[in-house]
């Protein structure tokens, strides 16, 4: 773990909230799309495949990300506990190769957004994306209607390709977000870490504790998390940055 003290998404530099926010639609771009909570080993797989095609194109790379997680609006009594804030997640996708992050609103009416809409408004228009990377499981638009060969239809109609990147085995298990959750609340750090690619962290802002430990010589930092996601009860050995 390594708990810090963060800062607001919108303050990080080359992430922006939503296409709206862009001065002006992009000349050319490689975009991928996702939720990508945690940005584990599967996701990273996406990130290079879309920065190593932006370079060939000499174009940007863009991850196409939402905020909140869409279950929270779809189904909230059954919405995943966040791995990493939505800060660190655009760190994260910077880190492996993004030019830009878009974290797109994700409300009641972007819900709505039909299949054909979201590739005619959100990407095709303001990203002008010559390639499109998504992941085998990938869907989207209202009712998750839309797969990859409705896309791969909206990309041949407005100018862009589809490239689908398989499942990313880790010692026999499938990457994915659930799994990573439910390493972390097993205790299992290891496990996690070897899914993500990294060591867990965790990010937030140092609190007033009881100040239990500076009474027998061991006085320690109380960290209110960001991410919703802790690691299940225990003793864990820890190195700490901050800002």
């Amino acid at each position: 773990c390594t708990p810090y003290l963060g800062t607001s998404f919108h303050a990080v530099d080359g992430v922006v909230s939503g296409v709206q926010a862009l001065a002006a639609p992009l000349a050319g771009s490689v975009v991928t799309i996702g939720a990508f909570d945690g940005v584990h080993r599967g996701h990273q797989a996406l990130l290079t495949r879309a920065a190593d095609l932006a370079r060939a194109e000499g174009v940007p790379a863009v991850a196409f990300t939402f905020h909140p997680h869409p279950a929270k609006v779809l189904a909230p009594a059954r919405a995943p506990a966040l791995i990493v804030s939505v800060e660190e997640r655009a760190r994260l996708l910077l880190a492996h190769g993004m030019d830009r992050v878009v974290v797109q609103p994700f409300d009641e009416a972007f819900a709505r957004v039909s299949a054909d809409a979201f590739a005619r408004d959100f990407l095709a228009g303001p990203l002008r994306p010559r390639h499109v990377v998504v992941g085998f499981n990938f869907a989207y638009g209202q009712g998750r209607a839309g797969n990859r060969a409705t896309l791969e239809a909206a990309g041949h109609e407005l100018g862009f390709g589809v490239d689908v990147v398989g499942p990313v085995d880790v010692g026999g298990v499938v990457c994915s977000s659930t799994r990573v959750r439910e390493r972390l609340l097993e205790g299992d750090v290891g496990g996690a870490a070897q899914l993500l690619g990294r060591a867990p962290f965790l990010t937030g802002q140092v609190v007033p504790g009881d100040q239990r430990g500076r009474t027998i010589g061991f006085p320690t930092a109380n960290v209110d998390p960001e991410p919703e996601l802790l690691p299940c009860a225990g003793v864990y050995a820890t190195r700490v940055s901050w800002d």
